[in-house]
């Protein structure tokens, strides 16, 4: 069954999607039928990338559902890596919309089509950009309330629609002189940050799909050393992402400790870890096997 706790989270979450959805479908909309009515490459180009935006938001919905599910017999550890598999896919439709626009700017660029001057695409690009900030805004607070890489990955995409769309804001402004080549190198431009964006994104979450380690064991070994109970700490390992954690490791304990003082002070070193780690993760599994101290111990 689902936590009360992740209930909350995931009606969150389902929230920010729904409504970043809907304000990136109108932005998508405003850039792309602006931009084919002036003959801006970089604005129809921005408009590709706000409709992929959109897509990823649908793909949040479902991702997060399936994230949500509790353990079961075939996934005994739960489903969230469903989320982390969002992310990728995230990442990989950035390098589909990368490719599709250096293609669109290179079509133009063979072309003499050239922008036509007007106010309606810079109130457009305006319009859209205060949306982009204000979305990607949203999509980070919440990603920190709610220790979500997908929605972290989604704000990082989105702010950088905000950037690309200052710089198609210029060639629009520099298309009042004549100039063709801002639109063209803003276009460029964009498919060069979509990839960018991509990459930074597998980099992030592509450690956690293959049980990387989250790089904790060094507090947490530090912890362990400053109970006096226990006189070693080995097969240390850890592995999960920055809202769900699994660890487990072995402790030595004197031989003739009774066996309710030994399972005691293992849950009392739980605790601690756990307390240790609620900034950074919201659910902490540990598990700890305790061993009798021996000089030349050997599992």
């Amino acid at each position: 069954m689902i936590s009360e706790e992740e209930v909350v989270r995931q009606s969150k979450i389902r929230r920010v999607l729904i409504i970043t959805l809907l304000l990136n479908i109108l932005v998508a909309a405003i850039k792309f039928s602006v931009g084919h009515m002036f003959d801006f490459t970089s604005l129809v180009s921005s408009g590709i990338e706000s409709f992929f935006d959109g897509s990823s938001n649908v793909l949040g919905l479902i991702t997060m559902y399936y994230a949500a599910q509790p353990a079961n017999n075939s996934h005994n550890y739960g489903h969230h890596k469903y989320e982390t598999l969002g992310s990728l896919i995230i990442a990989f439709l950035l390098l589909f919309s990368s490719f599709q626009i250096f293609k669109s700017v290179w079509s133009h660029w063979q072309s003499s089509i050239t922008p036509q001057f007007s106010w309606i695409p810079v109130v457009a690009i305006t319009v859209s950009m205060a949306m982009s900030l204000y979305v990607s805004w949203y999509e980070g607070k919440v990603a920190k309330e709610t220790h979500s890489s997908f929605l972290e990955a989604d704000a990082d995409h989105t702010f950088g629609d905000f950037i690309m769309s200052g710089g198609v804001l210029i060639s629009i402004l520099t298309s009042y002189f004549g100039w063709r080549w801002p639109d063209l190198m803003i276009g460029a431009g964009i498919s060069v940050y979509l990839a960018y964006l991509a990459v930074k994104i597998i980099k992030e979450n592509l450690p956690e799909l293959m049980d990387a380690s989250p790089g904790i064991s060094e507090s947490i070994l530090s912890e362990v050393e400053l109970m006096p109970e226990i006189l070693d700490v080995h097969k240390f390992r850890a592995r999960g992402n920055q809202r769900v954690v699994y660890i487990d490791f072995h402790i030595l304990l004197e031989k003739n400790i009774p066996l309710h003082m030994a399972h005691d002070i293992s849950h009392e070193l739980e605790e601690k870890i756990k307390h240790m780690l609620k900034d950074r993760v919201q659910i902490c599994d540990i598990t700890i096997h305790v061993e009798p101290f021996a000089k030349n111990h050997h599992d």
